[in-house]
């Protein structure tokens, strides 16, 4: 019983080390506006685009949101800072911020135009 739970420890730890070591190397995706929109979104399903010319398919659409007062998306990045993320960039058209998961410390990306 003992060298099965040491077995499932060493298990779990080697499972935990691989997911540090991938989202450290991970790449980070190409940001930055092509042609005044947002690039297209790639093959991977976890991406979502609100620019029909980024769309591969039905999964990868959502709505714009649109912000009608421009003092709205000046405070964008106090709203993103508030809810845990880091604003890389953040001009008066473009902005682009990520949130890192608290545990394996994965990086989801935000762009908003």
């Amino acid at each position: 019983m003992k060298l099965f739970a040491i077995i499932v420890v060493t298990l779990i730890l080697l499972i935990c080390i691989y997911f540090i070591l991938l989202s450290a190397t991970a790449k980070a995706p190409e940001t930055g506006l092509v042609d005044g929109l947002l690039r297209p979104c790639s093959t991977k399903p976890n991406c979502v685009t609100s620019e029909a010319s980024g769309v591969q398919s039905d999964q990868q659409k959502i709505a714009p949101i649109m912000f009608p007062n421009p003092s709205e998306w000046q405070s964008l990045a106090n709203i993103i800072t508030s809810q845990g993320g880091t604003v890389k960039q953040h001009d008066s058209h473009y902005l682009i911020a990520e949130y890192r998961s608290a545990t394996f410390r994965f990086v989801d990306d935000l762009e908003l135009r």
